[in-house]
């Protein structure tokens, strides 16, 4: 399957080899398919910047293997549907408890959904949950500030149109 779409050279051209995949097995007409358990990913405490450059590197990750997949990311989590809950409330429509109300529900929707997939929730999860809500909106827009990730130290940056993996990594050795 790696041999008719490119050999090893065709992982190489998108930021993570797992997307390349991905795209690889479906131009063949095949299906990817997950695994139905999360693996454990040991990665340890950090501290804020690290868990920020680990995000903001993943987004571009994603944004760079499938961008109209990406556009909508921005629409995840509860920061919509409070805007129109707001804006029900400003109207006369809704009650200012509303809102509240709403993130009750909405976290204990994902709480409920972590409990039944086996997943941690526990009260740094849902406070975990909260904070990746807030900084949601920063993430995609710094995604859209830049291409290039750093990988354990390796700045990279996905592969232009016209050019291979290989001449983008010389561009950023320069």
């Amino acid at each position: 399957m790696l041999e008719a779409g490119g050999g090893l050279e065709a992982l190489g051209r998108n930021l993570a080899e797992d997307v390349a995949s991905t795209k690889l097995v479906r131009a063949q007409g095949l299906k990817v398919r997950l695994a139905r358990r999360l693996f454990a990913q040991p990665i340890g405490r950090r501290q804020a910047r690290a868990v920020w450059d680990r995000q903001l590197r993943w987004s571009r990750v994603r944004r760079d293997g499938f961008p109209g997949l990406f556009m909508g990311e921005i629409v995840q989590g509860p920061l919509l549907p409070l805007i129109g809950v707001a804006e029900l409330a400003a109207a006369g429509v809704a009650s200012l408890w509303t809102l509240p109300m709403l993130l009750v529900l909405w976290y204990a929707a994902e709480w409920a959904l972590c409990r039944v997939a086996g997943w941690p929730a526990g009260p740094r999860d849902i406070a975990a949950m909260l904070v990746r809500d807030l900084l949601l909106p920063a993430i995609w827009v710094a995604t859209w500030a830049g291409r290039g990730i750093s990988w354990r130290g390796t700045d990279m940056a996905p592969a232009m149109a016209s050019g291979s993996a290989a001449e983008t990594a010389a561009r950023v050795a320069e």
